[in-house]
């Protein structure tokens, strides 16, 4: 059963423009080391406002629960990747962040 990662975090104030372009920095080492991020079937990131907040989501799509677990334990070894997500985990309020984990439910119904 597909599972979804979703993370909900706001920037500091005044650091938007840092967070973007370090998320940016995080998609591309993703895309251009796609071999080591095999279990991962697609990441997105999206803007949302809720309550007013300016939120920005990433999304982790895994085929199952397992994948998501087996590429969480490896990727701690990929020093260039954790380096990244530090950088990036000093721009953003880490009071405003949240985690969800979605699981699929009548997906053979779903319009796609």
């Amino acid at each position: 059963m597909p599972v979804y990662l979703v993370e909900m975090w706001i920037p500091k104030d005044g650091m938007e423009k840092q967070c973007l372009e370090l998320s940016r920095k995080i998609l591309e080492y993703v895309r251009s080391h796609r071999d080591e991020f095999k279990e991962m079937k697609s990441l997105r990131l999206f803007r949302v406002f809720i309550g007013g907040k300016p939120y920005f989501i990433t999304v982790q799509e895994y085929e199952d629960l397992k994948s998501m677990e087996e590429l969480d334990k490896k990727i701690m070894e990929n020093q260039e990747y954790v380096r990244l997500i530090m950088e990036w985990k000093k721009c953003i309020d880490e009071t405003q962040t949240q985690g969800l984990l979605l699981f699929d439910v009548l997906r053979e119904l779903w319009l796609e």
